[in-house]
C-alpha cells in the first residue's frame, strides 16, 4: 500500500540523507540500538501504518523491520521536504 513511500525512504537512507529527532536518539539509546539499526529497519521492513501528525501537519509511518543483528524492531519516520528521512522514535518489538 505504501510501497512508493518506503522505496523513497530506502533511497534517502542509501544516500545518507537521514536525521534523528532528540526523542528518537533517546529511545535508540534506551533500547541499545544504533543509527545503523534504524536504517536497517527501513531497508528490511515494511510500513504497517500511516499516522497523521497534528503537531507538524504531515504524515508519519510506522515501519517494522530488522535491526543489524536480525532482531525485530520498529521505527516511526517521515519524509521531510528537504529530501530526507526523519526518524521520530524507535522501539523493539
Amino acid at each position: 500500500m505504501f510501497e512508493d513511500i518506503l522505496k523513497l525512504m530506502c533511497e534517502y537512507i542509501r544516500d545518507d540523507c537521514a536525521e534523528l529527532t532528540r526523542h528518537a536518539y533517546d529511545e535508540m539509546n534506551d533500547d541499545d540500538l544504533f543509527v545503523f539499526d534504524l536504517e536497517q529497519c527501513i531497508l528490511t521492513g515494511s510500513i504497517v501504518k500511516r499516522q497523521w501528525d497534528d503537531d507538524f501537519q504531515d504524515w508519519k509511518y510506522v515501519i517494522h523491520g530488522l535491526s543489524a543483528d536480525g532482531e525485530q524492531i520498529a521505527t516511526i519516520a517521515k519524509l521531510a521536504e528537504q529530501q530526507k528521512v526523519v526518524f521520530i522514535t524507535t522501539f523493539r518489538l
